[in-house]
C-alpha cells in the first residue's frame, strides 16, 4: 500500500512568490522535461518514474504569515488531511519569522516536512538546528532558486513524508500482530494452566476416594466380624481397636488435606528450631537404631522462628523419615543435618547417602499422592515395605508456605538427596 500525499503549504509574505511556486509546481501536471525524468528514475527506478511522470498533481494552498500557516494546519489535522510538505519564507514581517513558525508548527505536526527558503544569512545551520531539533524533516534552499530544485525537492520529500507513514503503519500492524500472539498465548498459558490444576485435582480426588476406600474397607470388616461372631469381649475390643485405628488414618489424612488446602489451623509462637530437631530425633530414635543410621549434627545458634511448632515438627519429621527409608538397601546409612541462617532466612538442611532421586521423579515429588512407598509404590523395591501416603512432601510445602516459607531439593541420583527448609528470619 501507497501512501500519496501532494498537499503541499506555500508560506511567504510575498505574493508574487506564491504565483512563482504556483508556475513551477502545477507545470508538474504537464509533460516533464527529460532532467526532471531522469531525476525520477534516480529516486523511485524506471518503471515508478513513469508512473509518477504522468500522475503528479499536487495541492497547493498559501498564507502570507506564519499564525495563519499554523491554523491551517491544526485544521488540516482535524480534518485527517495533514500537510505533507511546507516551502516556509524565514523573514515574514511583521509577523512570526520561519523559524518561530515551524517551531509552533512542528509542536501540532511533527511529521510534516519543511524546506526553509531565505536569501539571507540570519541563521546559521548550528542556530537552526539547536532551535528546530527536529532536523531530520528539514532542508534549505537558498533563493533564487530554479524551479527543477523546486520540483526535485516536491518529488522527494512528499514520498519521503509517505515511506515515513507506511513505515508507521507497518510498525502499528505489527505490533497489534503482537499484541494478539501475546493474548493468544498467555490465553493458551492460562487454559493450560487450568487443565493442569483439574488434572490435580483430579489426582487428589483420585487418592483421597483410594484411602479412604481402604479405610473404610477396615472398618466395615471388623464391624461387619464383631456383628456376626460369637466373640467374646476380648476378641471384639481387638476389633474395635483396629476400627479406631483406622477412623484415626482418616482423621491423619483429613488434617494432613487441611494443611495441603491452607485451611489448617495454625498456633504461631516464637520458637527455636533447633528444638524440634532433637524432639524428631528422639521420635525416630528407634527407626534410627533398627536401621543402624548415623545421624551428624551441625546446629549452628540461630534466632527464633515465628511458627507453629507442631506444624514445623510434622515438616522435620517427614524428612528425617525419608532420609532413613532412602538408604534401607544402602551400605552406608547416614543423615547430616545443619542448621544456619543469613539476614534473610533461617535454613535447615537434611542429607542422607541413599539411592537418590531421577530427574524424572524430580517433577512429581510435591505432588500429592505420589510415593515411592509402600504397595503402590512408583519405583517398586525395598522402599515398597514402608509405608506413606505420597502426602508429605506436598503437606510440608504448603505448612512452609503459610509460614512465607519454602522448600528446595537437591539430587544426585545413587548417591543421595538434600532437602533445605527456608524459613524467615524474624531478627532481619
Amino acid at each position: 500500500m501507497s501512501y500519496i500525499n501532494n498537499r503541499l503549504l506555500i508560506v511567504d509574505d510575498n505574493p508574487s512568490i506564491h504565483e512563482d511556486f504556483q508556475k513551477v509546481l502545477e507545470k508538474s501536471t504537464t509533460p516533464k522535461s527529460a532532467e526532471l525524468d531522469e531525476l525520477s528514475k534516480v529516486l523511485f527506478g524506471e518503471e515508478e518514474a513513469k508512473e509518477k511522470s504522468k500522475n503528479i498533481e499536487y495541492r497547493l494552498e498559501f498564507a502570507l504569515q506564519g499564525k495563519l500557516a499554523l491554523e491551517m494546519v491544526i485544521k488540516s489535522i482535524e480534518d485527517d488531511d495533514p500537510y505533507s510538505l511546507i516551502f516556509m519564507d524565514v523573514r515574514m514581517p511583521p509577523g512570526w519569522d520561519g523559524i518561530e513558525t515551524v517551531q509552533q508548527i512542528w509542536s501540532v505536526d511533527s511529521r510534516v516536512q519543511v524546506v526553509l527558503c531565505t536569501a539571507y544569512s540570519d541563521y546559521n545551520w548550528i542556530d537552526i538546528r539547536n532551535k528546530l531539533k527536529n532536523v531530520h524533516n528539514l532542508l534549505i534552499l537558498k533563493k533564487p532558486f530554479e524551479g527543477i530544485e523546486v520540483l526535485q525537492l516536491a518529488i522527494s520529500l512528499t514520498s519521503r513524508w509517505g515511506m515515513a507513514r507506511q513505515i508507521e503503519m507497518k510498525s502499528s500492524e505489527l505490533e497489534e500482530l503482537i499484541q494478539k500472539r501475546t493474548a493468544d498465548l498467555t490465553n493458551k498459558t492460562l487454559a493450560l494452566y487450568d487443565a493442569e490444576k483439574l488434572t490435580s485435582v483430579g489426582v487428589l480426588a483420585g487418592g483421597v476416594a483410594h484411602e479412604f476406600n481402604n479405610i473404610n474397607a477396615s472398618i466395615l470388616g471388623y464391624a461387619e466380624i464383631i456383628l456376626m461372631a460369637k466373640s467374646n469381649k476380648s476378641d471384639s475390643e481387638h476389633y474395635l481397636k483396629r476400627i479406631k485405628s483406622a477412623a484415626l488414618k482418616g482423621k491423619h489424612i483429613t488434617n494432613n488435606l487441611l494443611m495441603f488446602a491452607g485451611m489448617g489451623n495454625f498456633e504461631k509462637q516464637d520458637y527455636a528450631i533447633s528444638k524440634i530437631v532433637v524432639n524428631v530425633l528422639e521420635i525416630l530414635q528407634q527407626d534410627i537404631e533398627k536401621y543402624s543410621v548415623s545421624i551428624s549434627k551441625d546446629l549452628k545458634q540461630v534466632p527464633d522462628i515465628v511458627m507453629d511448632p507442631s506444624m514445623v515438627t510434622q515438616v522435620v519429621l517427614h524428612l528425617v523419615e525419608n532420609a532413613i527409608d532412602s538408604m534401607i538397601e544402602m551400605e552406608k546409612k547416614e543423615v547430616y543435618i545443619k542448621l544456619f541462617s543469613d539476614r534473610e532466612w533461617v535454613y535447615l538442611s537434611i542429607e542422607d547417602c541413599g539411592s537418590g532421586i531421577s530427574k524424572e521423579l524430580m517433577k512429581s515429588i510435591f505432588d500429592p499422592f505420589f510415593t515411592t512407598k509402600g504397595p503402590n509404590t512408583a519405583v517398586p523395591g525395598p522402599k515398597s515395605l514402608t509405608s506413606g501416603t505420597g502426602l508429605g512432601l506436598s503437606v510440608s510445602q504448603a505448612i512452609l508456605a503459610n509460614h512465607n516459607g519454602d522448600i528446595q531439593v537437591y539430587s544426585d541420583e545413587g548417591k543421595g538427596t538434600t532437602f533445605t527448609v527456608k524459613l524467615p528470619n524474624a531478627q532481619k
